[in-house]
């Protein structure tokens, strides 16, 4: 089993688990459902990592990129954007996989094939 495969499907188990989390905690205490966003996950995980993250992003490279486009994205919900990086990452495995190879072709020559005109 390839790394891609592994990490595939160890992407899609966690989509699946977040989705199963989301649903068996049904609605929030505002009375209106909710799914948990990828900063949540990634702060439940290790937020330490999310505050350095943010601090070297602000700090060092662009303090606009960290507002309008990574908040916005640690905003989005965790188990379709899990599940899709799941799927590119399988769908990518695949096709890897039905390509032929060149080592696997058979090399002809001109001295040694037969039908070859000379």
């Amino acid at each position: 089993m390839s790394v891609r495969r592994i990490v595939g499907f160890g992407l899609a188990t966690l989509s699946v688990a977040v989705l199963a989390l989301d649903l068996t905690n049904g609605f929030s205490a505002s009375g209106l459902f909710g799914f948990a966003t990828l900063g949540d996950l990634w702060a439940r995980i290790n937020g330490a990592s999310l505050n350095l993250v943010q601090a070297i992003v602000q700090r060092y490279l662009l303090p606009a990129l960290w507002d309008p486009m990574l908040v916005t994205v640690l905003l989005l919900p965790a188990w379709p954007v899990l599940g899709a990086i799941a799927a590119l990452v399988l769908l990518r495995h695949n096709k890897g996989m039905r390509e032929p190879k060149s080592a696997d072709r058979p090399v002809t020559n001109s001295t040694t094939d037969p039908n070859s005109l000379s």
